[in-house]
């Protein structure tokens, strides 16, 4: 009975959680994201790690960004967990002026609230919840948006795939206070967990990602194909 009710939430979740502009149009760019997760310090109520992302856009044919972040999470309250972040980014953009591409430097503070749940053993509901104050070369520090993601888990049967930890899928939207707009949302139909050791994990998963111009206010996408290793010392 689980299985079906199961089978019913995710087919249900994944029609919510990806927009239908998300699916809109061809020529859709394809991308490739390869993350790393190191956790330097985990404690009874403060974890300390280092995040890592490298993004190959362009049909996977060009690194356009580069991002390495130093993350505090505190967990003092029970169901909800506050962050502190900082972020470094180096961001390939076109310069009109000069003809060519060029990495521009972004700098982030970034305050978390992040409520979670559990309802019995085979459902797990989390919500990010951040705010980004950014610093991005050309462009001044006036740049802060806030951006939230509901996320489920659902454990899976332990023979289904070998070392396997749980499916996941989530949906997450972007608001720009700059420009007062609505610019961003990603959706994870699938992602997959796996415990590959006591020490090394691995996450697989498809993204649907949307952006909405600044200049012309249409929408885009691309289909990111993404990897997260997070290593435990």
């Amino acid at each position: 009975m689980k299985r079906k009710i199961l089978i019913g939430v995710l087919i249900g979740v994944c029609a919510a959680l990806c927009p239908a502009r998300s699916w809109a149009g061809g020529g859709d760019d394809l991308a490739y994201w390869s993350q790393y997760t190191v956790l330097l310090h985990d404690g009874e109520h403060v974890d300390l790690n280092l995040f890592f992302d490298f993004r190959f856009d362009d049909n996977i044919g060009e690194n356009d960004l580069s991002l390495a972040s130093i993350q505090a999470k505190y967990d003092f309250i029970k169901n909800l967990s506050f962050g502190t972040n900082y972020t470094y980014i180096l961001d390939r953009k076109f310069n009109s002026s000069a003809g060519k591409s060029e990495y521009l430097d972004q700098h982030r503070l970034e305050l978390e609230a992040n409520p979670y749940y559990k309802i019995g053993d085979w459902l797990k509901f989390d919500n990010r919840n951040r705010v980004e104050f950014r610093w991005i070369e050309n462009n001044g520090s006036y740049n802060t948006r806030s951006r939230h993601r509901v996320r489920l888990t659902f454990p899976l049967v332990k023979d289904l795939l070998p070392k396997q930890d749980g499916i996941y899928m989530d949906s997450e939207f972007f608001y720009n206070y700059a420009e007062h707009s609505y610019d961003e949302n990603r959706s994870v139909p699938l992602g997959i967990k796996f415990n590959l050791s006591e020490q090394l994990g691995l996450s697989l998963f498809y993204m649907v990602r949307s952006q909405k111009s600044v200049s012309t206010g249409e929408w885009s996408t691309s289909h990111v194909l993404g990897t997260n290793f997070s290593i435990k010392f």
